[in-house]
């Protein structure tokens, strides 16, 4: 339920059912925090995501990868980049997902350079890392790194994923119909 309405068009409503949750003495798992960091982000609820990650810490689902993650994304989608960046440094372990969010943390608030330093000390890349920096660089109007990093991910053996490209079309610069043609092409034969 605290997922479902996380999710949903009233997402503060899960920190009211994690409330009766506890109320009844009821123990939240990983999952359960994930779910409230998910629905303080849609929301924008600063305080109540900080008050989540109290209790995180005090349960000791604090070297959970997959909460960890989710606080992550609560910090970035908060305007905490610098928060965001502290929980990620401070994380026993990180995986691809992780270090995805930290890329996209900086990418959202437009600090390019920062992304792509997050994109270079990865240890693994997949094809959401390769186009997080590609439309990244579009949006923030890098094109002709847009359009090399598009190369070297090719280059690479990432096959890209169509849907992740096609939205660059929205942006206006010369080589987004090249990168959405040479998706197109790649993908259907």
């Amino acid at each position: 339920m605290i997922r479902g309405y996380g999710r949903s068009q009233s997402p503060q409503k899960s920190i009211e059912l994690f409330n009766q949750m506890v109320a009844t003495e009821a123990e939240p798992d990983g999952f359960t925090y994930s779910y409230l960091f998910s629905g303080c982000a849609k929301a924008g609820m600063l305080r109540e995501g900080e008050q989540v990650h109290g209790r995180v810490l005090v349960s000791g689902y604090s070297s959970d990868v997959f909460v960890e993650t989710n606080l992550v994304n609560f910090y970035a989608a908060n305007g905490g980049v610098r928060y965001a960046r502290q929980v990620f440094d401070d994380m026993g372990e990180r995986n691809v997902v992780s270090w995805n969010s930290m890329l996209a943390a900086y990418m959202r608030c437009g600090n390019v350079d920062g992304a792509r330093r997050i994109f270079d000390d990865m240890p693994e890349r997949n094809v959401v890392s390769w186009t997080s920096m590609i439309s990244g660089y579009a949006r923030n109007g890098k094109c002709r790194q847009a359009l090399f990093l598009f190369n070297e991910m090719r280059r690479a053996h990432v096959e890209p994923d169509r849907a992740a490209l096609v939205p660059e079309r929205r942006h206006s610069f010369s080589g987004t119909h090249r990168i959405r043609a040479q998706v197109v092409v790649r993908n259907n034969p």
